[in-house]
């Protein structure tokens, strides 16, 4: 994981609003990560590891947000200073808060319900902010992390890292295509969003995630906590 970011890398993200870094993980740490994943959602669908292939896309969708916080190698990921220079270098700002994670993981469309909300979710094309209960966010960034030569998507302007082991840095306000998830089944992504220091847990009906924090004891309007939401880059 060593990339120094230079000038170029700044304009072309000021330029485009996304940049896509190759071969930052390694195959091997890839298969630690997506055992540490698997492990993590299972536990938490009550389901044995071997049976996620058979859970609902809405299901891991649902429960694969902040993984971090029952996992020991997921929150060294996400609390990562070498990711989070890559991200703060990029963007020329910190300290730098977590604001989330969120596995993000390809599915066979005919086995989503079309009136589930699920459904509607992936036929949009909308900026992380405007899908998000925490505002404040400064960047995105995608990590994929399946092993599969195939790429989501052709076009130029598509912010999904093109390989395994490739991370995509992006700008909270870029357009994502979620349709893309639809009927690419070797895929999955691991986002990491970014936020500034003064953070808060707004009201957003567009996030499938609205009350998550509430579990955690945030009410709405509040500030992030470095308790529960950590400054990960200073």
């Amino acid at each position: 994981m060593k990339i120094a970011v230079a000038k170029e890398h700044r304009d072309f993200f000021k330029k485009n609003g996304w940049i896509e870094f190759d071969n930052i993980f390694s195959l091997t740490r890839l298969d630690q990560l997506n055992a540490a994943v698997d492990f993590t959602l299972a536990d938490r669908l009550k389901i044995s590891t071997t049976k996620l292939l058979n859970a609902l896309p809405e299901s891991l969708y649902l429960e694969g947000r902040d993984l971090w916080r029952d996992n020991d190698q997921l929150r060294q990921l996400v609390s990562s200073p070498r990711l989070g220079e890559i991200v703060s270098e990029l963007i020329e700002l910190k300290p730098l808060r977590l604001g989330f994670d969120q596995i993000l993981q390809a599915a066979n469309g005919s086995r989503i319900p079309k009136s589930s909300n699920y459904a509607k979710f992936l036929q949009v094309e909308v900026s992380l902010q405007s899908l998000s209960s925490v505002k404040g966010l400064v960047a995105g960034m995608l990590i994929c992390l399946d092993n599969a030569s195939e790429a989501i998507g052709v076009d130029e302007t598509n912010i999904y890292p093109r390989q395994a082991g490739n991370v995509t840095v992006f700008n909270p306000e870029s357009l994502i295509n979620f349709s893309h998830l639809i009927n690419h089944s070797n895929q999955r992504f691991y986002l990491i969003a970014y936020a500034q220091s003064s953070s808060y847990y707004i009201h957003e009906p567009n996030d499938p995630h609205l009350h998550a924090l509430k579990k955690y004891g945030y009410a709405f309007n509040e500030k992030l906590t470095d308790k529960l939401n950590p400054i990960i880059y200073r």
